[in-house]
């Protein structure tokens, strides 16, 4: 960890042979405090375990863009999801509230738009709110566009890439990942102070997809197995028991993406840095879920599971006024909405589920310790395979609460309860000789008074097709 002062520093990256270095960190001549206007990047990368960082594992291999922003960074060692795949939690982040009121849980809805929303607060507040994204489930069909000015969520808006090759029926997503970045930094690019503030979101599969062996992954992962991406996406959803050797191909495949997306972010803080917005930008860096590698204990792929490879994910906030720490008071996706308000001076919206991390952030103050939550209202796994469930009644099939140490499961068939202080990684359920399961359920019932009414959505057939392959739909 690099000793800092008060004031905000520069990180300068130089391209080298493809390899990002740390170069220099600059002192500015005027210090920013928090709740300061200022240019917002917050970027999603989909299905990314922390445990593939070296800033949570030291034993993971190096990233050095990534590494470098941990150190300059707000760095948050207890942060959960609020849902294990990517519609309900995304839904958290902009609403700002858990699954069962925003709505978005399950294919066929979306959104729903009477409640806050994180673009269209900072559009009212004379932000430019521009968003690129991979699509699937972080779509407009799902709501996900309102408050943007521009909301490119697959084509490459800005060069008018030829729509009529979506959808790709299955095939390889050609535009997939790194091409986002570049995206996002060309409209850095081209962006003029003068024009006020932005705020850019950025939402990639260039992880999640590592199954598909892009030529790139595949060229970089050794050793190489002979098998499909269909043969690899069936292991994952535990239609096929694969091999050791298999799933050491497929973790090897998601940490060469994680590689690969490591290189994309620096491609893009060089932009931030080139244009002189490096000092004057606020940056999110999250995950709305992990990956599972786990096939001994069932714990494999993602959606339909709660536990900590799941849900625990990174998080970590960099900016105007703020100082590199790691902070240990547990958070949530829920917390975003309010906290980039707060931080950017503007007022947040009451009757929402999440909180402003900046008293967490500037002072570490954890004297109020909620109950956290997830939630998941659409896949379960049954005799080792994730199922789609028929749940139009709109209750949950599981429920998490993450209060006091303790992480509690409450599925269909069983409940689950875990000590995260003596075990992180939850391999032993206390719940047979638990006494105290009865304070956890009650927490799960008491978020049963709300009753989300969401949107009815119909993807078009370009996105079912996406979310087919991706192993989310039949």
């Amino acid at each position: 960890m690099h000793s800092l002062s008060s004031a905000s520093y520069r990180i300068k990256l130089i391209l080298i042979s493809g390899t990002i270095l740390i170069a220099s960190a600059l002192i500015l001549k005027y210090i920013f405090e928090p709740s300061q206007r200022c240019n917002i990047v917050l970027i999603s990368i989909d299905a990314l375990n922390r445990s593939a960082l070296d800033a949570y594992n030291h034993e993971a291999p190096e990233l050095p863009v990534l590494g470098a922003l941990a150190d300059y960074a707000s760095v948050f060692e207890n942060a959960y999801s609020t849902a294990s795949w990517t519609l309900p939690a995304h839904g958290s982040i902009f609403t700002g509230c858990y699954p069962d009121r925003h709505g978005g849980n399950r294919p066929e809805q979306r959104i729903s738009g009477s409640l806050p929303n994180l673009a269209e607060i900072l559009r009212n507040q004379n932000y430019f709110t521009v968003g690129f994204t991979d699509k699937g489930y972080v779509s407009s069909s799902f709501g996900f566009n309102r408050g943007f000015y521009i909301y490119d969520d697959w084509a490459d808006t800005l060069s008018k890439a030829d729509l009529s090759k979506i959808p790709r029926n299955g095939e390889k997503n050609l535009q997939s990942g790194a091409n986002l970045f570049d995206r996002g930094a060309s409209f850095i690019k081209s962006w003029n102070e003068a024009d006020g503030n932005f705020f850019l979101f950025l939402h990639t599969y260039i992880v999640h997809d590592y199954f598909m062996q892009y030529q790139w992954t595949v060229n970089n992962s050794n050793p190489v197995q002979d098998i499909s991406s269909e043969y690899c996406l069936e292991c994952l959803l535990g239609i096929k028991k694969c091999s050791d050797s298999e799933w050491d191909f497929l973790k090897k495949l998601y940490q060469t993406e994680v590689l690969r997306m490591d290189q994309g972010l620096g491609k893009l803080f060089e932009t931030l840095i080139d244009k002189d917005l490096w000092d004057s930008t606020l940056i999110i860096f999250l995950s709305d879920h992990g990956e599972g590698f786990q096939p001994d204990i069932d714990r494999i792929h993602h959606g339909g599971r709660l536990h900590e490879d799941l849900i625990k994910i990174p998080f970590m906030i960099s900016g105007p006024g703020i100082e590199p720490a790691r902070l240990y008071t547990p958070v949530s996706l829920v917390d975003i909405l309010p906290t980039v308000l707060d931080l950017t001076g503007i007022q947040v919206p009451q009757n929402i589920d999440g909180q402003s991390l900046k008293y967490v952030i500037t002072e570490e103050d954890d004297s109020d310790l909620r109950p956290l939550y997830a939630m998941e209202f659409f896949h379960m796994w049954k005799n080792g395979r994730r199922l789609n469930v028929d749940n139009s009644g709109n209750g949950w099939l599981s429920a998490a609460v993450i209060w006091n140490n303790y992480w509690y499961n409450q599925n269909f068939h069983h409940d689950e309860l875990y000590n995260m202080a003596k075990d992180p990684f939850q391999l032993n359920d206390l719940s047979s000789e638990a006494t105290n399961l009865h304070e956890f359920n009650a927490l799960v019932n008491q978020r049963k008074e709300f009753k989300s009414i969401p949107l009815s959505s119909h993807p078009d057939k370009a996105i079912q097709d996406q979310l087919r392959s991706l192993g989310y739909i039949k």
